[in-house]
């Protein structure tokens, strides 16, 4: 590894140590969902807004379009 590659590698892991805390600290199950309550006495399983049928549908239109583009990108001189 050239020794920029080392130095980057040590900013980001410095980087990421110094932000464990922050992240370590914040319970956000009861911040966003129950207001003064623990997240176990809910009945339901709170609506975060994300269609799964969508992100499903995405991921189906890019697989579908990485093995057309790969199809078109063959060559037939063999």
């Amino acid at each position: 590894m050239r020794p920029r590659g080392i130095v980057v590698a040590l900013v980001i892991f410095v980087a990421l140590l110094v932000t464990a805390p922050v992240a370590l600290a914040a319970n956000a199950t009861e911040d966003a969902y129950c207001e003064g309550c623990s997240a176990l006495h809910q009945k339901q399983v709170p609506f975060t807004g994300l269609d799964v049928a969508l992100v499903v549908a995405a991921g189906g239109a890019l697989i579908a379009a990485g093995f057309g583009i790969r199809r078109l990108g063959r060559s037939d001189t063999a």
